[in-house]
């Protein structure tokens, strides 16, 4: 790891001294022009969810389905389904063997890999969230439209980052809510699990901060070998704690490498490669207090972000995506009114 980083963007943070995020309508305009198509939506809306693509299908699994920051047991889902983008339909398939949200999904050949995530525990009070996090490794059989529990991770987590890198899944970060912390606290570090063992353990490459929701692409247009790893909620106050913290984790080097700076703090937006271009797509803007619609790109050659002129989604947070064809899938996620939302989008260049 690079002991010279200058982590003083990270303090400032803590201290409340960072500078004010920047006006979007500021930004060069991008010679880019995105189109948004609308798919089959969700059948059950849901938010902070498990997302993956196998087989040339769609996966999701699990996620918040209630209002906003309420946990019973009917507010959180264990249900897998699938969605089929040449047909635009969707398919219910065998439930998880728990309730979780903020849970991560990963394919590798005829299995998909569930990890922990947050489970109803009781009611929501100020001293206890009524949540626990699971350290559960739950892997589903494709074929068999099968669950088995596999497994433990070191520590229940979730709101991590997840990554692939060759053979492992990288947990990057995360929440952990237990009997001792009912409240919940950040979990430092990144476990590794291999795909071929099936064990977990630990990565040398750390991330810089403790994080939560941060957001991760195992698709580096740059660098092969490493992960990018944006924005999240670090220790500090409700809106101090949003960072606008672009890294590049370079797994073969086992350096932390500083990237421009997002240009706006946003809770929960979404990442994903479209090409070679980089889209940082709506979020909440801890600034303006409001989900947005607006698409902010990085091409591969470039050290800066622009805007997209056009803003085709519907304003939404944690939406997760998807590579389809020679598009994104934009799927689910929180909608301004504070409720999940089963909106599906297909983003592409015009």
């Amino acid at each position: 790891m690079d002991d010279s980083i200058d982590r003083s963007s990270f303090e400032s943070f803590l201290t409340g001294d960072m500078p004010s995020d920047i006006d979007v309508e500021s930004l060069p305009v991008s010679n880019e022009r995105i189109v948004s198509t609308r798919c089959a939506p969700l059948p059950l809306p849901r938010s902070d969810f498990g997302c993956c693509l196998a087989g040339g299908r769609l996966f999701v699994c699990g996620g918040h389905i209630g209002p906003v920051h309420r946990y019973r047991d009917e507010d959180i889902t264990d249900d897998l389904s699938t969605y089929d983008p040449r047909s635009d339909r969707w398919h219910a398939l065998a439930p998880r063997p728990r309730r979780a949200q903020g849970a991560s999904l990963i394919a590798r050949e005829r299995y998909l890999y569930a990890f922990g995530g947050a489970c109803p525990h009781g009611p929501t009070t100020r001293d206890d969230f009524g949540l626990r996090t699971t350290r559960a490794i739950d892997r589903y059989d494709i074929l068999a439209d099968r669950w088995e529990t596999l497994g433990n991770l070191a520590d229940g987590r979730s709101s991590f980052a997840m990554a692939t890198h060759g053979n492992s899944a990288l947990l990057i970060g995360g929440w952990s809510v237990t009997d001792g912390h009912p409240t919940g606290s950040m979990l430092p570090g990144v476990e590794r699990f291999d795909f071929e063992t099936e064990q977990s353990g630990s990565c040398s490459v750390l991330p810089p901060s403790p994080l939560r929701r941060a957001i991760a692409s195992s698709e580096d247009p740059v660098v092969p070998d490493a992960i990018l790893l944006a924005g999240g909620l670090t220790a500090g106050s409700r809106f101090s704690a949003v960072l606008a913290d672009f890294w590049r984790m370079n797994l073969g080097s086992g350096r932390l490498e500083r990237l421009p700076n997002l240009p706006v703090r946003r809770f929960g937006p979404s990442l994903a490669r479209l090409g070679g271009t980089l889209l940082l797509a709506g979020g909440y803007d801890v600034v303006r207090h409001a989900p947005v619609a607006s698409i902010l790109c990085m091409e591969s050659n470039s050290v800066s972000w622009q805007r997209c002129t056009d803003s085709p989604i519907e304003p939404r947070i944690m939406a997760a995506t998807a590579h389809v064809g020679g598009g994104t899938l934009l799927i689910g996620g929180q909608s301004a009114a504070g409720i999940p939302t089963g909106a599906v989008e297909l983003l592409r260049f015009a």
